[in-house]
């Protein structure tokens, strides 16, 4: 799938019976980038769609989807340099920072200390709304 065809599908905010395609998406991407399928030529065809399913996942709001968004930002240098870290606490921080405590994994522990080392969102000045209105504009949706 292409960027310009997830975008067309799913918008840049999914509904909620999108979201299982688009971790399913995301899931095939991440997998695909970590068995070395992903060559730097490919880089216009995989490195925007997989943004834009994380862009989706944040815009959706649901908490889960942190691991998801963490998994394809680990996948490869470029995505990690690429995924916006405010992706992770779509659902919000507070929110985030709960459920991955709950989760009581390795895994969990590591998103946890990324947020609190890398995420933008402690500011007063950040907002879900606003970060996804960056999006919107890049997307020519605003």
């Amino acid at each position: 799938m292409t960027e310009s065809e997830a975008l067309s599908k799913f918008g840049l905010v999914p509904d909620a019976s999108s979201l299982e395609e688009i971790r399913r998406e995301i899931a095939a991407e991440t997998a695909f980038r970590r068995a070395d399928g992903y060559d730097e030529n490919d880089y216009e065809d995989y490195t925007p769609v997989l943004y834009l399913f994380c862009v989706q996942l944040f815009a959706a709001r649901q908490v889960q989807d942190c691991l998801f968004i963490w998994r394809a930002k680990q996948c490869d240098f470029d995505a990690f340099c690429m995924v916006d870290s405010e992706f992770l606490c779509g659902a919000g921080l507070e929110e985030t920072q709960t459920f991955l405590r709950e989760q009581n994994s390795e895994e969990a522990r590591k998103i946890l200390d990324f947020i609190d080392q890398y995420g933008s969102f402690h500011r007063s000045d950040w907002s879900h709304e606003g970060h996804l209105d960056i999006y919107r504009r890049y997307y020519g949706l605003l």
